[in-house]
């Protein structure tokens, strides 16, 4: 039987939790001063709670055998000294730790977006959206957790372990070790049901993200789930993942529930026989009455940190199963990325663009997408790359602005490997507009400049009137100003495209890259559309995919791609001349238009 993607999302590898202890302890080291100054608050506070049965001692024994009043007052004195020290230190160790873990999961979740960021195409084709959202929301959340109340309940334990015994060894040792023997197992149960725990929370979380990737993928595609009335089926996929969700966290409660009851009844064992075994040397006079009382304080004290070593155990296996998830995104290599041939030296990019031999192969594929293409486009010329689906004319515009990257030496810009030129650099002088335009749920000026600073609205409207779209803008509610639904969900498909474009010619780059971005606009639309971009592109290198070949008709030069290779290569005039593929296409879709018309 095949595992569940949440049975193998839950495996832990060693890289990842190399990676997640680094990660944990480089932001810790961030927020050294403050976990140091909380650690002296805490030993603070529990060295003042141990001393208060002890306190309660003397005052006991004062009243018992001597009958004095006199020294209860200063008894008293110094037992309202220490609860005013226990309530300032309670409230600085609070501050300090849960302020730190705050800064650490807001440093985490920057890092991890910042890296999300440089991850390639490759990475999103396989990773599923809702589950990335669960690691930067519910991991980071456990992982933040783990740091406050995880840390801040070790260390408190470690010192009430370390502090009660020898305070109870003091009032006296024979009935310390009556008390603690039942306390013996208690670190083999620890170990055994922690080790369950931290598997089965990783399963909760691997299923969490799988839940969230359903949510999101049925919110997204709502509009097809209504239009072929599948609600049902869907709601149904739900259920399931809704289920697995709820059963996983039930055998994590399975295993969870049976630990503190094990603290407790231990606890209540201990207490049990120091009633006994205490009381009975009380009476003897072993011990004193103010010892007996002090020491059942002192076990009820020693209680808290035999509970607390179950609530640590559950949020350091919580802790480390969510931050080896994060790990695992951040432990993903950013495949593209400036390297060491880099060349950062200052050049202004003309837009002569070379394409050498260049074959490609996506990672997994079995066959080349590109296969020995060579092409040079030189600067300011507009080339079409046409063909049908499939032909690779996408793959060679992502080539260009390396969300994939070529083979070395391949494909140039400017005479320089595209590989070697700074990445921010290339992509800030293309302006690129990909088959699926994306826009987000901001303003319509937002959408265009895009994080472009010192564009001024009338450039705004310059880039929108070309793209044939600023009438329509203008008539909007609020003009550039009018929010747009989420993915541009209150555009029409083809108002969606023209934005893009205007989003790519606003920038004035030095190359402009169009991945058959006119498919939803009519035919007089984008022969305007053409015209304005010729203006606006005049001194731009323009890179135009297409499977429509009517737009092509006045390109410099119109490239041929079938089945990864170049099978044509010249002006609108010459291939039809030839009677090739360009030519069968061309009649092809003439024949199309007619019948459209008639």
């Amino acid at each position: 039987m095949s595992a569940s993607p949440a049975e193998t999302q839950a495996s832990t590898t060693a890289a990842e939790r190399r990676v997640g202890r680094a990660l944990l302890l480089r932001h810790m080291r961030r927020n050294g001063r403050a976990f140091l100054l909380g650690s002296l608050s805490l030993i603070l506070v529990n060295l003042a709670d141990v001393s208060l049965p002890l306190v309660l001692k003397l005052a006991i024994d004062d009243v018992v055998l001597l009958g004095g009043w006199l020294p209860l007052v200063w008894i008293a004195g110094a037992y309202m000294g220490l609860s005013a020290l226990l309530a300032t230190y309670r409230y600085l160790w609070r501050r300090y730790f849960f302020g730190a873990s705050h800064r650490i999961a807001n440093g985490m979740r920057a890092e991890l977006f910042a890296h999300l960021e440089r991850l390639p195409p490759r990475f999103y084709d396989h990773a599923r959206t809702g589950d990335l959202m669960s690691r930067a929301t519910n991991d980071l959340e456990a992982v933040r957790w783990f740091s406050s109340l995880g840390l801040l309940l070790g260390l408190d334990t470690c010192m009430y372990l370390l502090l009660i015994p020898p305070a109870m060894v003091s009032l006296s040792g024979s009935l310390t070790a009556w008390a603690l023997l039942p306390l013996v197992p208690m670190p083999w149960i620890v170990y055994r049901l922690g080790r369950v725990i931290h598997a089965r929370y990783r399963r909760v979380q691997a299923s969490f993200g799988e839940l969230s990737s359903a949510v999101e993928e049925f919110c997204g595609g709502i509009r097809v789930i209504k239009g072929f009335a599948q609600e049902p089926h869907f709601l149904e996929r739900f259920r399931e993942r809704n289920l697995a969700y709820r059963d996983e966290n039930m055998r994590l409660q399975l295993v969870h529930g049976v630990l503190q009851p094990s603290m407790s009844v231990l606890m209540g064992l201990a207490t049990a026989i120091v009633f006994v075994k205490g009381g009975h040397m009380a009476l003897a006079g072993a011990i004193s009455v103010g010892d007996f009382v002090a020491f059942q304080v002192l076990l009820l004290k020693l209680g808290w940190p035999m509970r607390a070593i179950g609530f640590v155990v559950n949020l350091y296996q919580r802790g480390t199963a969510s931050l080896a998830r994060i790990a695992g995104v951040l432990a993903t290599p950013a495949e593209i990325a400036d390297g060491a041939d880099t060349d950062h030296a200052p050049a202004r990019v003309e837009g002569h663009i070379e394409v050498r031999d260049l074959t490609f192969r996506y990672p997994g594929a079995d066959t080349p997408a590109l296969e020995h293409i060579a092409l040079e486009i030189p600067p300011g010329a507009t080339v079409a790359v046409v063909g049908p689906v499939g032909a690779g004319k996408s793959t060679l515009l992502e080539l260009l602005v390396r969300l994939y990257d070529p083979p070395p030496e391949t494909l140039l810009l400017d005479g320089r490997c595209v590989r070697r030129w700074p990445i921010a650099r290339l992509r800030r002088a293309i302006g690129y507009v990909p088959q699926e335009t994306f826009l987000f749920a901001d303003t319509v000026e937002a959408n265009v400049t895009l994080g472009l600073e010192g564009v001024g609205r009338e450039t705004v409207r310059e880039a929108l009137a070309r793209a044939q779209l600023l009438d329509e803008i203008e008539q909007l509610p609020d003009g550039l100003d009018t929010v747009i639904g989420e993915r541009g969900v209150d555009l029409s498909g083809g108002q969606r495209q023209r934005l893009a474009i205007a989003r790519a010619i606003v920038r004035r780059p030095a190359v402009l890259l169009l991945d058959d971005c006119l498919s939803a606009v009519d035919a007089e639309t984008e022969a305007a559309i053409l015209e304005g971009l010729r203006e606006a592109i005049a001194d731009c290198t323009a890179v135009l995919a297409t499977h429509r070949l009517q737009v092509v008709r006045n390109a410099d030069a119109i490239v041929v791609l079938e089945h990864g290779r170049v099978v044509e290569h010249g002006r609108h005039e010459q291939l039809l001349a030839r009677g090739g593929v360009y030519a069968g296409m061309w009649r092809r879709q003439q024949l199309e238009h007619e019948l459209e018309i008639g």
